[in-house]
């Protein structure tokens, strides 16, 4: 598989254009609309449909480019190892994490860890939970950060903290004034909520089911930072993670303990049978201190 064609095919999807993506991948438009139809050739399917005088991906082009993304990052992966080698700097470590945890506890940890590390080089992966497995069946990581449940048996698991989820409403609705919010309270309450499946998804529609009712879900998001946001406009209220709720203080927005509670065990992830680097459990000390 040519290299450049898969470059091609991904920069038009990041960039929405052929032109653009000719001039993202230092192509001349021709040049990129050439490498795209030697891919289709190549691969034996169309990925876009030109009917409508725009590229419009196939359903085949869509599959097509979740492996041409882990392709890609696995490329991308081996040029850093190179460059780590050349350089000599091999105390590199690779975090995977979900974005909330990404956002609400990987800086301050970095700011710790760097500060006695000053020579160590960090990769932040930062994948949704349902796109964690992946990474961690293959394990191209070092130190990886989530919550329980953790169902991959390549994967070592140690929670280190053990908090519990929270109401979020903005700073002026009806509801801030209780000192907790049950689940009883959100019926009939715009919620802005996280995407099917996750667990505080699972967690809404349970809680709403056990009451004979359905959650009035007028936003659905995958972006933590965004949920802060939307809570502060008054468009809805949200059942957030603590480390969501913390990064958001300076929103104008109040945070309650939930009833029923929701507990959320933070785990350290480690590639099962393989060796420990001293640096990996420095940097892991450094996100427990930091939680």
């Amino acid at each position: 598989m040519n290299m450049k064609e898969l470059e091609a095919f991904d920069a038009v999807l990041s960039t929405g254009t052929i032109t653009e993506a000719a001039r993202y991948i230092n192509r001349t438009q021709p040049q990129a609309t050439r490498l795209i139809n030697a891919l289709e050739e190549r691969i034996g399917f169309k990925l876009f449909d030109r009917s409508r005088k725009r590229l419009i991906l196939t359903p085949q082009g869509r599959e097509f480019h979740e492996k041409v993304k882990d392709v890609l990052d696995s490329a991308a992966d081996l040029d850093a190892y190179a460059r780590r080698i050349r350089s000599r700097r091999e105390t590199n470590v690779r975090i995977l994490c979900t974005p909330h945890m990404a956002a609400g506890l990987i800086p301050q940890s970095l700011k710790r860890f760097m500060a006695e590390n000053p020579s160590c080089t960090i990769t932040v992966d930062v994948k949704s939970r349902l796109d964690m497995t992946t990474s961690l069946t293959k394990q191209n990581y070092d130190l990886g950060l989530a919550v329980l449940p953790i169902d991959e048996p390549s994967t070592e698991v140690d929670v280190f903290k053990k908090m519990s989820a929270v109401a979020a409403l903005p700073a002026d609705h009806p509801l801030a004034s209780k000192s907790c919010i049950h689940i009883s309270d959100l019926v009939g309450q715009p919620i802005i909520a996280s995407r099917p499946r996750t667990f505080l998804r699972v967690f809404i529609e349970r809680e709403f089911q056990k009451l004979n009712e359905t959650p009035e879900i007028v936003v659905e998001h995958a972006n933590s930072v965004l949920s802060g946001l939307l809570i502060e406009q008054g468009i809805g209220v949200a059942i957030l993670e603590p480390y969501v709720a913390k990064m958001l203080k300076n929103c104008k927005i109040v945070c309650r303990p939930i009833v029923p509670k929701l507990f959320l065990e933070y785990t350290l992830l480690y590639p099962q049978n393989r060796p420990r680097p001293e640096i990996v459990t420095k940097l892991a000390q450094a996100i427990i201190a930091s939680s």
